[in-house]
C-alpha cells in the first residue's frame, strides 16, 4: 500500500511539472517607436489596433511569414529606459504590458512599435519619438 501511495505521488508531481510553462524569460534591449492608426485599420493578426489600444508591433523575426503570426494575442512586458537619441523623452522606468496585434516590417527584432495609447503611457506622453526600452514576451497564460 504504501509503495502504490508512492507511485501516485510521484506520478501526481511529474504532471504537475509537466503542465507549467517550461519557457525562459529573456529580456531584449533595443528601441520603442510609436506608430499612429487614426483609422483603426486591421493589423497583421486580423484585429483592429484604434490609437486607444494598449497594443504593440513586433518585428518579422518573431512574426514569421505567417498571417496571423504566431505572437498574436500574446502579451509583452516593455520598460522604457530612457532616451536614445531625443533626451527629452519622459516616463524613464514607467512599464506597460501590451497585446501583440501586427507586424512592424521596419523593426530589427529588439524593436517595438507601440500604438498611440501605449507610447503615451510609457513615456508621459511625450510628442512622437523613439526611447530605449526592455521588453519580453509574457507566459502564454498572460503573466508577466
Amino acid at each position: 500500500m504504501l509503495i502504490s501511495t508512492s507511485i501516485i505521488t510521484i506520478l501526481a508531481a511529474v504532471g504537475v511539472t509537466n503542465a507549467l510553462p517550461n519557457e525562459k524569460r529573456i529580456t531584449h534591449d533595443g528601441i520603442g517607436s510609436v506608430n499612429p492608426n487614426p483609422t483603426g485599420a486591421l493589423g497583421s493578426c486580423g484585429v483592429s489596433t484604434p490609437d486607444s489600444s494598449m497594443t504593440v508591433a513586433i518585428s518579422p523575426f518573431w512574426m514569421t511569414q505567417h498571417a496571423p503570426g504566431p505572437y498574436c494575442g500574446r502579451k509583452i512586458q516593455v520598460t522604457n529606459t530612457g532616451p536614445t537619441t531625443d533626451n527629452s523623452v519622459g516616463g524613464a522606468g514607467n512599464t506597460i504590458i501590451v497585446t501583440v496585434q501586427d507586424t512592424c516590417a521596419g523593426c530589427d527584432e529588439n524593436h517595438v512599435d507601440l500604438s498611440v495609447a501605449a507610447w503615451n503611457s510609457l513615456t508621459n506622453g511625450h510628442e512622437f519619438s523613439v526611447t530605449g526600452v526592455s521588453w519580453h514576451f509574457c507566459n502564454v497564460n498572460g503573466q508577466c
